[in-house]
């Protein structure tokens, strides 16, 4: 089998990781894992998907994104979300103290 690149087209990117993470959850479900954590900001990592949720103005739910990059000034953690389903990026910064609720983890790295 030919070795693999990376996906340059970013739509069949986008497709491909819905599609497994959509194969991630049901294998979790069945065995009973909880695919929802709740994770303080310092501890966010590249990889981890945001659960879709109520914006803080109590808009309609956002859609799942995954962190592009996560950048610690200070006290303050400011990760880059990417819409999985569009997308579309944004970045916020919030205190190391505050917590979010998770889709699922992304992949453990050795420090």
């Amino acid at each position: 089998m030919p070795e693999q690149g990376p996906i340059d087209d970013p739509v069949k990117a986008r497709q491909l990781a819905a599609a497994l993470n959509r194969a991630a959850d049901e294998a979790d479900w069945a065995a009973g894992v909880n695919t929802h954590p709740r994770v303080a900001y310092r501890d966010l990592r590249v990889g981890d998907i945001l659960a879709p949720h109520t914006d803080y103005r109590g808009d309609d739910e956002s859609e799942a994104a995954i962190c592009v990059s996560v950048k610690r000034v200070g006290t303050m953690v400011k990760p880059t979300w990417q819409a999985i389903a569009t997308g579309e990026t944004w970045t916020f910064m919030n205190h190391e103290e505050c917590e979010l609720t998770l889709m699922r983890r992304g992949p453990a790295t050795e420090q």
